[in-house]
Protein backbone atom coordinates (compact mmCIF):
# COMPACT_ATOMS: atom_id res chain seq x y z
CA UNK A 1 0.00 0.00 0.00
CA UNK A 2 2.80 2.42 0.88
CA UNK A 3 4.55 1.66 -2.43
CA UNK A 4 1.36 2.33 -4.38
CA UNK A 5 0.88 5.62 -2.55
CA UNK A 6 4.52 6.59 -3.21
CA UNK A 7 4.13 5.75 -6.91
CA UNK A 8 0.94 7.83 -7.22
CA UNK A 9 2.58 10.73 -5.37
CA UNK A 10 5.62 10.57 -7.67
CA UNK A 11 3.46 10.42 -10.79
CA UNK A 12 1.37 13.45 -9.80
CA UNK A 13 4.39 15.49 -8.73
CA UNK A 14 6.00 14.86 -12.11
CA UNK A 15 2.85 16.02 -13.88
CA UNK A 16 2.60 19.09 -11.63
CA UNK A 17 6.18 20.10 -12.41
CA UNK A 18 5.79 19.72 -16.18
CA UNK A 19 5.69 23.11 -17.84
CA UNK A 20 4.29 24.37 -21.09
CA UNK A 21 7.16 25.36 -23.39
CA UNK A 22 7.65 29.11 -23.42
CA UNK A 23 9.12 31.45 -25.97
CA UNK A 24 10.92 34.21 -24.12
CA UNK A 25 10.07 37.79 -25.02
CA UNK A 26 13.08 39.49 -26.61
CA UNK A 27 14.59 36.20 -27.80
CA UNK A 28 16.28 36.04 -31.19
CA UNK A 29 14.76 34.05 -34.05
CA UNK A 30 16.13 32.92 -37.39
CA UNK A 31 13.88 32.09 -40.34
CA UNK A 32 14.88 29.07 -42.40
CA UNK A 33 14.59 29.90 -46.12
CA UNK A 34 11.13 28.92 -47.40
CA UNK A 35 10.83 30.14 -51.01
CA UNK A 36 10.20 33.71 -49.86
CA UNK A 37 7.49 32.88 -47.32
CA UNK A 38 9.93 33.77 -44.53
CA UNK A 39 9.88 37.40 -45.72
CA UNK A 40 6.10 37.51 -45.29
CA UNK A 41 6.49 35.96 -41.82
CA UNK A 42 9.09 38.56 -40.79
CA UNK A 43 6.84 41.35 -42.05
CA UNK A 44 3.89 39.95 -40.12
CA UNK A 45 6.02 39.78 -36.95
CA UNK A 46 6.73 43.49 -37.30
CA UNK A 47 3.09 44.28 -38.09
CA UNK A 48 1.79 42.34 -35.06
CA UNK A 49 4.59 43.65 -32.83
CA UNK A 50 5.65 40.16 -31.74
CA UNK A 51 8.33 40.68 -29.05
CA UNK A 52 11.04 38.68 -30.84
CA UNK A 53 14.19 39.88 -32.57
CA UNK A 54 14.77 38.57 -36.10
CA UNK A 55 18.42 37.82 -36.89
CA UNK A 56 20.03 36.79 -40.17
CA UNK A 57 22.77 34.71 -38.53
CA UNK A 58 21.54 31.27 -37.50
CA UNK A 59 24.35 30.94 -34.93
CA UNK A 60 23.04 33.98 -33.02
CA UNK A 61 19.45 32.74 -32.82
CA UNK A 62 17.72 31.32 -29.75
CA UNK A 63 14.94 29.83 -31.88
CA UNK A 64 14.74 28.53 -35.44
CA UNK A 65 11.52 29.10 -37.36
CA UNK A 66 10.82 26.81 -40.29
CA UNK A 67 7.79 26.98 -42.53
CA UNK A 68 6.29 25.53 -45.67
CA UNK A 69 3.64 26.64 -48.10
CA UNK A 70 1.62 24.79 -50.67
CA UNK A 71 -0.56 26.35 -53.33
CA UNK A 72 -3.44 24.52 -54.97
CA UNK A 73 -5.40 25.65 -58.00
CA UNK A 74 -8.92 24.35 -57.57
CA UNK A 75 -11.26 24.37 -60.55
CA UNK A 76 -14.10 26.85 -60.60
CA UNK A 77 -16.84 27.64 -63.07
CA UNK A 78 -15.42 31.13 -63.80
CA UNK A 79 -11.78 31.37 -62.73
CA UNK A 80 -9.35 29.00 -60.97
CA UNK A 81 -9.55 29.17 -57.19
CA UNK A 82 -6.15 29.49 -55.48
CA UNK A 83 -5.85 27.97 -52.03
CA UNK A 84 -2.72 28.57 -49.88
CA UNK A 85 -1.79 26.16 -47.07
CA UNK A 86 1.06 27.04 -44.70
CA UNK A 87 2.77 25.44 -41.72
CA UNK A 88 4.96 27.18 -39.16
CA UNK A 89 7.20 25.72 -36.45
CA UNK A 90 9.36 27.32 -33.72
CA UNK A 91 12.20 25.16 -32.41
CA UNK A 92 14.45 25.89 -29.44
CA UNK A 93 17.93 25.81 -30.96
CA UNK A 94 19.61 24.62 -27.77
CA UNK A 95 17.34 21.68 -27.00
CA UNK A 96 15.80 21.01 -30.45
CA UNK A 97 12.40 21.05 -28.73
CA UNK A 98 9.49 22.22 -30.84
CA UNK A 99 7.92 24.93 -28.68
CA UNK A 100 5.19 26.07 -31.05
CA UNK A 101 3.60 24.90 -34.28
CA UNK A 102 0.69 26.20 -36.33
CA UNK A 103 -0.94 25.80 -39.69
CA UNK A 104 -3.40 27.78 -41.74
CA UNK A 105 -5.20 27.81 -45.05
CA UNK A 106 -6.16 30.99 -46.84
CA UNK A 107 -7.83 31.88 -50.11
CA UNK A 108 -5.61 33.58 -52.70
CA UNK A 109 -3.23 35.30 -50.33
CA UNK A 110 0.19 34.14 -49.10
CA UNK A 111 0.51 37.31 -47.00
CA UNK A 112 -2.71 36.47 -45.15
CA UNK A 113 -1.37 32.96 -44.47
CA UNK A 114 1.82 34.44 -42.95
CA UNK A 115 -0.20 36.91 -40.89
CA UNK A 116 -2.40 34.12 -39.54
CA UNK A 117 0.62 31.99 -38.52
CA UNK A 118 2.25 34.93 -36.74
CA UNK A 119 -1.04 35.95 -35.11
CA UNK A 120 -1.27 32.42 -33.66
CA UNK A 121 2.31 32.74 -32.36
CA UNK A 122 1.60 36.15 -30.78
CA UNK A 123 -1.54 34.75 -29.12
CA UNK A 124 0.44 31.76 -27.78
CA UNK A 125 3.20 34.00 -26.38
CA UNK A 126 0.68 36.27 -24.68
CA UNK A 127 -1.12 33.30 -23.12
CA UNK A 128 2.09 31.63 -21.86
CA UNK A 129 3.98 34.57 -20.36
Amino acid sequence: MKRAFAFVLLAFSTIALAQVPQIKSGATVYFEPADGFEIFLAGAMIEYKVPLVVVTDKDKADYIISSTTHEDQLPSWSTPYTYISATFRVEDKGSSQVVFAASTSKNYNIKAAAQDCVWQLAKYMKKHK
